[in-house]
């Protein structure tokens, strides 16, 4: 069962999810990590944001949606963004910009996707992610490895 009401003023205690437990659990841990990190001292770079649309629109011979833009833009402010959508609505095209930006500052970058599936998803931006849910709930190995773009013969980056 789901909440489809987009007004947060509208929802009420009557309103309630069902889990499973397991789930219930992993995004309650995922939800903790992603408050403690929010609420972790940011550093940053400024970023021109109107500067890095262009640029990016351009490096990739693309035109971003006003939706996709500000998608965009909340990736360069933010220290974290959940990216959610869709089949069509331009999630990918999303990604691709935001690390081809990013890709200009650093090699290190880490990317998590809800589920394996998502992750497999993922990379047809030509990078890998990681499954949120192992990683932040501490399951073993799912520590952020040093690894290699899906692609190969390009730089390196982390997972």
């Amino acid at each position: 069962m789901e909440d489809r009401d987009d007004s947060a003023e509208d929802f009420t205690q009557a309103n309630k999810a069902v889990y499973l437990t397991g789930y219930h659990v992993a995004e309650q841990n995922i939800a903790l990590k992603l408050k403690i990190l929010l609420n972790s001292p940011s550093n940053l770079r400024q970023i021109d944001e109107e500067k890095a649309l262009g640029w990016v629109q351009k490096r990739l011979d693309i035109q971003l949606t006003d939706k996709q833009k500000e998608g965009v833009k909340t990736a360069i402010k933010q220290k974290v963004m959940v990216l959610t959508g869709g089949p069509g609505t331009g999630k990918t095209t999303i990604i691709k910009a935001i690390l081809e930006i990013y890709r200009r500052l650093t090699t290190r970058i880490v990317m998590g996707a809800p589920t394996g599936r998502d992750a497999k998803n993922v990379e047809a931006t030509g990078w890998e992610a990681r499954p949120c849910i192992g990683y932040w709930n501490g399951a073993p190995g799912n520590g952020i490895q040093e690894g290699r773009r899906s692609s190969p013969g390009r730089r390196r980056g982390y997972h």
